[in-house]
Parts: structure tokens; C-alpha cells; sequence
């Protein structure tokens, strides 16, 4: 994975405590998933949730690692490189059936945790890309376009529950980038839960952050602001807020503009929006519905899709929402 620790901000963090010098604050970095997770909690706290807090950051940066091998570890890596079965660990296994549960509901023309092919080939070129541009870059080309789309059509996995065994059908593979961070927050959701810590944020850097009550604030809201607008922002508590962007990872080649978001459907960076935000009490699914949304153009699919599982969304081009729910409100600060 890329090791660079540059820490690229989600949400810009202010109003995240207030200024009570009695109220107790610790915050604390770790770097994860090519990014920096970052871990406040606002109550008195023994050094070992910490401690348990980045064990937790550091196996699931290795299980859904699908670029590196560990000794001793079966991995998303493992599993790519072979046709035989696999057997994982539950955590490993629980995660990719739940992705795979996703996968094949009204969500399947959206998220595919199987799009591998394509997003390991577009980070390829992404990094050539922003090595040295002034090279010619080449997008995917039709050829390997039409070779990938069928593979993935005619691709599956086959999960053994009695031996916690994954064996991939097929030639495509198998990539958590749209679920990963938002699964590994809500891990850290439920320790919190068992641990009976109350008050915290978890921001898992780029695209994902849950949040429980501000103590420091008499409506108990944060209030935290959008990286992509002027000085705009969310209040909320108790909730999982997740983003999408085609500025992360942006090529232009030709006049033309591609990003690291997929159509499954194509195998194209077909994008309808710049970003999207998506509020949700479970952070897998504002992950995944974050992603999701940035490949739907028709409003009337989004309401479909909302009203099955209940979210808040605002969707932007050109700092312009194009589509909203109209429960997110936005704040200036």
C-alpha cells in the first residue's frame, strides 16, 4: 500500500470540542489504509483502548490488503492469487460475505467489491500518472475494458461456512476499496460500545468518520465542515457521515477527466457528480452508499434506493447540489 503519511483532511476539523478546559480531550493519530485515522474520545480513558484501538486499525489494514503478503496471514492478497480454497480468519470471512450481501441487493449495479481488475489498473496508471506528467498517459483501453466486463460477469465466490473457506470463480478480483473503512470504523463502533465509551469521533481520513454526542455542547452536535465547500458544514451526533470524490484520484488525458470510481456496469470512470455525502447511522453503508451514488443519475433510483435504507444525501457538481434528500443542512461557520 502506499506508504506516503501525508494527512489528507475529509472533514476539516474544527468545532469538534468546545472550549471548556475541563473537558478532558485526547486525541490520537494512526496511520492506516493509506491514510491517517484519527481517534478523539472526550472522557477519561485507560491507555489500553488505544492500544486495542490501533491492533484493530492494524489487522484489518493487513486482512483487506490486496497488494501485500504477511507471514502467517491469509489475506484479500491471498485469496486474488489463487483458485483454491482459502481459508480465512472470521474476521476476514464475515467482511467479504458482507460484502458480497451488498453486492447482490438492489445495490448491484453500483457496488461490486469484485472491481479489482479495474481499480488496481487504474492505480497503476494513477501512479504513473502523478510520477511524471508529462508522460502519455493511456486509460483503460476497450480491449482490456471488454476482457475485464466479462470476467466480472461471469464471476463469484464461493463461501464455506462451516470452514471459513473462500475460493474465488473466476478470473476477477476481489477489491474492499468502497466498503473497507467504513466496516473497520464500525468495529471500532461496537469495542467502543463494550468498552462503555461514550463520547468520541473516529475519522477515518478521506472518506468516512462516525461520531457520537459532543459533551461540550448543550445540543450535544459537532459540527464539522466539508472539505470541498467554502466554509460550509454539518451538525449532527450520533451518526456515520461518508464522501465520495473524483478529486482524489483524478487523471486528465486528453481533455478528458477519469477518477478511481468505476461503473460496474461499463468498466468506465463515469461519474455523474464531483462528490457526494451521505449521512447514515451505520458507517458501512454510508461508505458504500457514498460510492454508490456518485454512478446514479436518476433521481427517482436514489429515492428508491433511500427509501430501502433510510439515509440522509446531498449530491454536488460545481459546489451546486444536483440531488438531495433535503435533511442535510448545511451550516456556515
Amino acid at each position: 500500500m502506499n506508504k506516503r503519511k501525508s494527512f489528507i483532511l475529509f472533514f476539516i476539523s474544527l468545532f469538534l470540542f468546545g472550549c471548556n478546559s475541563k473537558q478532558i480531550f485526547i486525541s490520537k493519530n494512526y496511520f492506516s489504509f493509506s491514510t491517517i485515522f484519527n481517534i478523539n474520545v472526550y472522557q477519561d480513558v485507560d491507555d489500553s483502548i488505544f492500544r486495542k484501538i490501533e491492533s484493530t486499525l492494524d489487522k484489518y489494514n493487513k486482512l483487506f490488503d490486496p497488494f501485500n503478503e504477511y507471514k502467517g496471514i491469509n489475506n484479500i492478497y491471498t485469496i486474488n492469487h489463487s483458485k483454491e480454497e482459502i481459508k480465512v480468519d472470521d474476521n476476514l470471512y464475515n467482511a467479504i460475505k458482507l460484502a458480497d450481501k451488498y453486492y447482490n441487493s438492489s445495490l448491484k449495479n453500483y457496488f461490486n467489491p469484485y472491481l479489482g481488475e479495474f481499480t488496481f489498473e487504474y492505480k497503476k496508471i494513477y501512479e504513473e500518472y502523478t510520477n511524471n506528467k508529462d508522460n502519455k498517459i493511456t486509460y483503460l483501453d476497450k480491449e482490456y475494458i471488454e476482457k475485464s466486463l466479462n470476467n466480472l460477469n461471469n464471476f463469484k465466490i464461493i463461501f464455506n461456512d462451516l470452514d471459513k473457506t473462500i475460493k474465488r470463480d473466476g478470473d476477477s478480483l476481489i477489491d474492499l476499496g468502497a466498503f473497507a473503512k467504513g466496516y473497520v470504523l464500525n468495529e471500532l463502533k461496537n469495542f467502543m460500545k463494550e468498552e462503555s465509551i461514550e463520547y468520541y469521533l473516529l475519522n477515518g481520513g478521506s472518506s468516512s468518520v462516525y461520531l457520537t454526542t459532543n459533551p461540550s455542547r448543550t445540543d450535544n452536535n459537532f459540527l464539522v465542515g466539508l472539505r470541498y465547500l467554502n466554509r460550509k458544514g454539518i451538525e449532527t451526533k450520533n451518526n456515520s457521515i461518508g464522501i465520495s470524490s473524483i478529486f482524489e484520484q483524478l487523471i486528465e488525458v486528453d481533455g478528458n477527466k477519469y477518477s478511481h470510481i468505476i461503473n460496474p456496469l461499463t468498466g468506465l470512470s463515469e461519474c455523474n457528480y464531483d462528490f457526494s455525502v451521505v449521512m447514515h447511522e451505520d458507517p458501512i453503508l454510508s461508505d458504500i452508499l457514498s460510492t454508490s451514488l456518485m454512478l446514479i443519475k436518476d433521481e427517482n433510483i436514489i429515492n428508491k434506493i433511500k427509501d430501502e435504507y433510510n439515509f440522509k444525501y446531498s449530491l454536488f457538481k460545481d459546489k451546486k447540489i444536483i440531488h438531495s434528500s433535503n435533511d442535510i443542512i448545511l451550516v456556515d461557520y
